[in-house]
């Protein structure tokens, strides 16, 4: 296997290099049309003849066109991917840059999480693949009605959602119930949602040696309202106690 591999990536370099270099030369070419363009202007100026007569108009010529040759190569290398390909990109100061054409044709797809539009097509872009996905924006810059709230409402795939303001819970909560149970953590109140509980002494009979055992524990942990201070017992309005065969029930601290 690895002598085909290697007589395949032979094969493949002997056929693709010269494609890229054409490539190359053609985009460094291009990219040099512009510059001399603008130059001309600058010919007349500077020389009472025609662009072309003398070679010292190349000192003119020569710097317009080497900075329209540098935007054509850099046009070249993104959009062919040839860093990669060459292996001439490295990651010690970090791999992370913007994704060609070619990547985000593969990401105009209909299934997958939702990270963005294709700003040649126009088209949404979805990633179902097995890396971590983060979004970096300013507040205020739309990362919950951009990114968030679209996968919540899509998304049918398993979700948990950390969401301190309710925001996410009041707009997407009862849409994620066509996927499923939906349970909102809100001892704050903050969501518009009952609050869910959970009382694990019920999975246990209450004449049961572990319901005894669980039930001093559990009368032996420590007031949080003590020690977080006065201030904080304020916001903690209320807790929830556990007992057989009830679930939880609120009672006013």
């Amino acid at each position: 296997m690895l002598v085909f591999g290697g007589l395949f990536r032979f094969f493949g370099r002997l056929i693709f290099t010269p494609i890229l270099l054409g490539w190359l030369i053609g985009a460094m070419a291009f990219g040099a049309m512009p510059g001399s363009l603008v130059a001309t202007p600058f010919i007349f100026a500077f020389f009472d003849q025609t662009p072309g007569e003398s070679a010292w108009q190349w000192l003119v010529f020569g710097p317009f066109m080497f900075v329209g040759a540098v935007f054509g190569f850099q046009y070249w290398r993104m959009a062919s991917g040839a860093g990669a390909y060459f292996g001439l990109t490295g990651d010690s100061h970090g791999s992370a840059r913007f994704a060609n054409r070619k990547e985000l044709k593969k990401l105009q797809r209909e299934d997958g999480l939702l990270i963005g539009r294709n700003p040649h097509t126009g088209r949404l872009l979805h990633y179902d693949g097995p890396a971590h996905l983060i979004t970096l924006a300013p507040t205020r810059a739309g990362k919950g009605v951009g990114t968030v709230i679209p996968n919540l409402l899509a998304a049918e795939r398993l979700v948990l959602v950390i969401d301190p303001k309710g925001e996410n819970a009041r707009i997407a909560g009862e849409a994620r119930r066509r996927f499923g149970t939906v349970h909102v953590l809100d001892p704050f109140e903050v969501s518009g949602h009952p609050s869910a509980c959970y009382n694990p002494l019920d999975r246990l009979p209450p004449d049961s040696l572990e319901f005894l055992q669980e039930r001093r524990r559990v009368d032996r942990q420590p007031d949080t309202a003590r020690m977080t201070g006065p201030r904080s017992s304020r916001r903690l309005r209320s807790r929830c106690q556990t007992s057989p065969g009830r679930g939880c029930r609120r009672l006013k601290v």
